[in-house]
């Protein structure tokens, strides 16, 4: 009975101190690279965990140094003071590489897209791809932080009162075409689900589904400038229409969510079920993630992100750790096994 008692109360505690991310973070990126390190196009050798090979670009869309390393981690402070935990730098994606991104890629020929795309490694959970991996109705996570920054656009403006416009002064470009976080599928840069810019104009960050604008979800948070931790919830779907449990894949959107649990969270800023065109489900079956700046069109200068800390896991604190959180140490776990040898002992001995 004493060990019973004395087992119970330890378990309890542990359970306390153990946060609900405890082994559920499948893939981090940091990106904790040496200053002006040419992640996309460099020696390879890429940081972070749970990948299955280093940062490539789809295609011939990304120039040299269109993703590279910044020092600094960016950071994220909710409104109950709780910080999330950050290493390294933060990836840059630029879609001139060190170029200007009012002109064309020298060299090119054409003018060309930064992408960029990492792929999960689930080789030892033998599932192919996330929705598998978790299954219909239950969901997975991830989260990043980014901003679009640096994009400015030429305006003529009225500089001396008289109503004509006679200046041309460079000012911040709030289209927010084609700069966006992605959820990929097919182990390319098939683009399932865009968070971010992706062709609506106006400057609001943008939930959009298979790279169609068919029901585009609209938030009312500012895109260009106005650096964000994003949070994305994804629930698998039945996706068989002549099944009586069908239901689209839901994709859920936070934007600056408290850290400390999806409750305290609350609703989600944007909400959408995928579907093809908005008529026939479509499987997001997600196998990586993929990060994308547009290129330099017209008389407008092409798009530059800002990403950092990229987590993909099984529940909410995984993707939302925080400075502070107690994690059990090993001594604590030890001391729940010898507590279940205890344990066994015991009814042996009853």
């Amino acid at each position: 009975m004493k060990v019973t008692t004395w087992c119970f109360g330890l378990l309890a505690v542990a359970l306390i101190a153990t946060p609900a991310k405890a082994a559920s973070l499948l893939a981090y990126e940091g990106f904790d690279y040496a200053d002006g390190t040419d992640i996309g196009l460099g020696a390879g050798a890429d940081t972070g965990t749970g990948w299955s090979a280093d940062w490539a670009r789809n295609s011939s869309n990304g120039v040299e140094n269109s993703l590279r390393a910044v020092v600094g981690s960016l950071g994220y402070q909710d409104t109950d003071g709780r910080v999330l935990a950050t290493s390294g730098g933060y990836g840059l994606v630029d879609w001139n590489g060190l170029l200007p991104d009012n002109a064309d890629a020298a060299g090119s020929g054409s003018n060309k897209n930064a992408q960029w795309f990492r792929n999960l490694d689930l080789s030892a959970t033998g599932a192919t791809n996330m929705g598998e991996l978790v299954g219909p109705g239950n969901s997975y996570y991830q989260s990043f932080i980014a901003e679009r920054r640096g994009v400015l656009d030429p305006v003529v403006v009225d500089t001396n009162g008289d109503m004509i416009a006679d200046t041309t002064v460079n000012a911040p470009n709030g289209y927010s075409r084609n700069a966006h976080y992605t959820l990929v599928n097919g182990n390319r840069f098939g683009e399932a689900v865009q968070i971010g810019g992706v062709g609506v104009k106006k400057d609001a960050w943008t939930l959009r589904a298979k790279n169609s604008a068919a029901e585009d979800q609209v938030s009312d948070v500012r895109f260009s400038y106005n650096q964000q931790f994003v949070v994305v919830k994804v629930t698998p779907g039945v996706l068989d229409v002549n099944d009586p449990n069908f239901v689209p894949d839901l994709v859920e959107v936070w934007f600056n969510p408290l850290l400390s649990s999806e409750g305290a969270a609350g609703a989600p800023d944007l909400v959408k079920y995928v579907l093809d065109n908005d008529v026939a489900p479509y499987d997001v079956a997600q196998t990586g993630v993929a990060l994308a700046a547009g290129n330099f069109s017209g008389n407008r200068s092409g798009s530059v992100m800002a990403f950092d800390e990229i987590r993909v896991g099984l529940n909410w604190g995984s993707v939302t750790p925080y400075v502070g959180q107690v994690v059990p140490e090993p001594a604590s776990l030890a001391l729940l096994g010898l507590c279940g040898l205890g344990l066994a002992g015991a009814r042996r001995r009853s």
